[in-house]
């Protein structure tokens, strides 16, 4: 099937259509369901074409932007699980599981959202939260450390300074003590 006019390439960038395109009527529900009554069509006007034509691109371009909508529904399920999970070691896959992606499709959509992948997220999510801890609580480095998800104070403390260079014990002095200064 071919087509060209004024609309034509509009509604190809908005359908997000690849250079030949191969559609069948097991295509999304709407797609699939005007593309069989453009076929069966058979001899007719070619207003009648034309206008059953549109339907299916326009089913088309609504597809594509119902896929965007999902994609935010599944960033925001995966911070929510993140979030609401940050007394548990959590995994990529473990976020991914939960949303019901695999961890593949999880760093894609982490990749259109923001400049992190999944795994760098989480421990930057976990580190955040231990340096609130860190600063405004007296919790010790075991106790931090099950707060985040972590199995003891001396696993939290290595992961803590390969990220930012020092020890939670000297970020606690160097950043509680100008808190309170």
């Amino acid at each position: 099937m071919e087509f060209y006019g004024n609309l034509a390439y509009e509604t190809v960038k908005k359908a997000h259509l690849t250079k030949n395109p191969i559609f069948t009527d097991t295509s999304p529900f709407e797609c699939g369901n005007n593309l069989m009554n453009l076929i069966n069509l058979g001899n007719t006007t070619s207003y009648k074409l034309t206008a059953y034509f549109w339907l299916f691109a326009n089913s088309l371009v609504k597809e594509e932007s119902h896929k965007h909508d999902n994609l935010e529904v599944l960033f925001q399920n995966a911070l929510t699980y993140i979030h609401s999970n940050i007394d548990k070691h959590t995994t990529v896959e473990d976020v991914a599981k939960n949303i019901g992606v695999t961890r593949g499709y999880l760093s894609k959509i982490f990749a259109k959202y923001i400049d992190l992948s999944p795994k760098q997220y989480i421990l930057r999510y976990h580190m955040n939260e231990a340096k609130s801890l860190l600063i405004g609580s007296d919790m010790t480095m075991n106790e931090i450390a099950e707060a985040i998800g972590y199995e003891n104070g001396a696993v939290f403390s290595k992961a803590f300074s390969r990220l930012y260079k020092c020890s939670p014990l000297e970020y606690r002095k160097k950043y509680k003590n100008s808190a309170n200064g």
